[in-house]
């Protein structure tokens, strides 16, 4: 799994070595971009919350600054699996 774009640049490796996606070999990958929408064949990914995410890092930080709070912690950050066309 690796970021959209990098997998737009596997789904055209992928295809330059004569495999099918998704009968030969399934793709998926994280943030949901606008583009992974458009690809061919559409690429299924995990939207992740990165807002979300970054809010909770500016906290835990914060945390850690003022109550000296020992790291790691276990923060769940909701996401969201869009199964497209690179996946079975």
């Amino acid at each position: 799994m690796a970021s959209d774009s990098i997998a737009i640049g596997v789904l055209r490796a992928i295809h330059e070595r004569g495999l099918n996606i998704p009968q030969d070999i399934s793709l998926i990958s994280v943030n949901d971009i606008p583009t992974a929408r458009f690809t061919f064949p559409p690429l299924s990914t995990v939207r992740i919350h990165s807002e979300m995410m970054g809010s909770q890092g500016v906290n835990l930080l914060f945390e850690k600054a003022h109550d000296g709070r020992a790291l790691p912690l276990l923060v769940f950050v909701p996401s969201k699996l869009k199964l497209r066309g690179t996946t079975r």
